[in-house]
């Protein structure tokens, strides 16, 4: 097969098929509620999700929520079940290190977008529905698998891992002041996410839809 169209990924060419910008981070409630509401709504084509650090210095044994903890995520969540009433959320008894599931869903990325995009989708959920270990090395493997990639796929790529260390640099560089932060072109930026009708204007009129 010929590589006259393949595109290297992260390639100047790369990300102008990329249209919008969203950092996120899965121990971010608010990234996850914006991952099911774009998932719902099949918002998916022409947006870079770029994994970051939020909460700089959690073990890799991962965080246990004390109630304080556990209330502040309860007040962030309030609003956003109000405006997704469908969305279903568990608090976890637990925050994990989220770099390496952040760096997996990068390497499947380089190879194959569509599933990376399924990938992060069961990972927020394993975390934020089912109150999984999404810093474990087996559990990210599954996950990889239910979405069809292959086994012998490195999840760890230096690429991949290299791209969400330049991430984490621009988020912090920008002063975005928190997840998600999605930007377009434009130079707009979406602070919030329980707007739901400025949320789909944002991704409605600002992504390309590509086939």
């Amino acid at each position: 097969m010929g590589t006259a169209g393949l595109v290297a990924p992260w390639s100047d060419a790369y990300l102008q098929r990329m249209a919008i910008v969203v950092y996120y981070d899965f121990i971010s409630v608010e990234s996850f509620a914006l991952s099911e509401l774009l998932a719902e709504r099949g918002l998916h084509d022409g947006i870079d999700w770029r994994g970051v650090e939020s909460q700089r210095g959690i073990a890799a044994a991962g965080l246990d929520l004390d109630r304080r903890v556990q209330g502040r995520f309860e007040m962030e969540l309030a609003p956003l079940v109000r405006s997704q009433p469908g969305l279903q959320v568990r608090i976890p008894k637990r925050l994990p290190n989220p770099v390496r599931a952040m760096q997996a869903v990068a390497a499947v990325a380089r190879v194959h977008p569509r599933r990376a995009e399924e990938f992060r989708i069961r990972l927020f959920r394993e975390l934020w529905q089912l109150g999984g270990d999404i810093a474990d090395r087996m559990v990210i493997r599954q996950l990889a698998g239910d979405v069809g990639v292959p086994p012998f796929a490195d999840l760890e790529h230096i690429e991949a891992q290299t791209a969400q260390t330049r991430w984490q640099v621009d988020w912090e560089t920008a002063r975005l002041g928190g997840v998600p932060r999605a930007i377009r072109p434009d130079g707009e930026i979406l602070w919030r996410v329980d707007a739901i009708p400025d949320v789909l204007r944002f991704f409605g009129s600002g992504t390309s839809r590509t086939a």
